[in-house]
């Protein structure tokens, strides 16, 4: 499918995928083997000659309501193919696959701060995605940093509460939190824990029981050289009394432990007390303060 007499863009599969992989980042580079079994699509922008100058990956997802939907992982020019319509091109073209398909809607996530940002959101305007909307608020701070937090300071336990390592739960204390939360439903569903645990960082994931029930917790992940603070949450008849804090400060201090001096929390901001005090609090002892951001388009 060519768009103009300079540049074709066509869908790739497999076998058609070699030259790319430097086109997309390397967690994304796996999805380059999987295009035509139906979880991923690709659409690549080459120039007359056959080089590649861009690329659009992504991979199948559900929309509202259940509908089929695409998620656009990521878009790439060739920096010297820049400001000459390839984006828009690809973009098109992979929308125009999307559409294909039969996908109601095609979504993208992405991060603010980055050099790229802007001229992102000003392709998806052009090509009449939805407004970005905030999705996440994500603040990085080093241990140098983090410590001059008022916040960050010794909190004592009180005779009943014991902060463990998450790993070290009983079979026991797992299935009690797993009976509460069918009993009486206390832990949103996007900060259960027991879908975030896989590959957690083992010192700094910690678990706060209180009378030896478990009532909250933080689970975090390595991310290359960081820490990321994946899935914070406490019982509701504790945030009021910032008892997370216990988790926080007690994760940050075991950091040189797991040989990390960096952390990166995400704060969902349909959560408005988390994201208040991660502006209110944590942004000013901040290195970083993003948003991821989301747009959209339907087909």
């Amino acid at each position: 499918m060519s768009l103009n007499s300079n540049v074709l863009y066509r869908p790739l599969d497999a076998d058609s995928r070699w030259g790319y992989g430097s086109f997309t980042f390397p967690a994304l580079r796996h999805l380059l083997r999987r295009l035509g079994d139906g979880g991923a699509m690709a659409v690549a922008a080459d120039d007359a000659a056959g080089s590649p100058l861009g690329l659009a990956l992504g991979v199948a997802a559900n929309g509202d309501g259940g509908q089929s939907a695409a998620e656009l992982m990521s878009i790439y020019v060739r920096p010297e193919s820049r400001r000459q319509g390839v984006a828009a091109g690809v973009l098109a073209a992979f929308t125009d696959i999307c559409r294909q398909q039969g996908r109601a809607e095609v979504r993208a996530t992405y991060m603010t701060g980055q050099p790229t940002t802007p001229a992102v959101e000003a392709l998806f305007a052009r090509a009449g995605w939805t407004p970005p909307e905030t999705r996440m608020l994500v603040v990085q701070a080093t241990l140098e940093s983090i410590r001059a937090a008022p916040w960050m300071r010794d909190y004592p336990l009180a005779e009943n509460m014991r902060i463990v390592r998450w790993l070290d739960l009983t079979e026991v204390e797992r299935a009690g939190i797993v009976d509460s939360q069918s009993v009486q439903a206390w832990i949103p569903e996007d900060l259960y824990p027991f879908n975030h645990e896989a590959g957690c960082e083992p010192t700094t994931s910690l678990a706060l029981k209180v009378d030896g029930k478990v009532v909250g917790w933080t689970i975090n992940h390595r991310v290359g050289h960081v820490l990321r603070y994946t899935c914070s949450f406490m019982h509701r008849r504790l945030q009021r009394l910032g008892r997370i804090l216990l988790l926080y400060n007690e994760s940050v201090a075991r950091m040189p432990q797991a040989g990390l001096d960096t952390g990166m929390w995400t704060v969902p901001i349909w959560h408005p007390n988390m994201a208040a005090f991660a502006r209110r609090w944590m942004a000013p002892y901040a290195t970083r303060f993003d948003e991821t951001r989301g747009s959209r388009r339907s087909l």
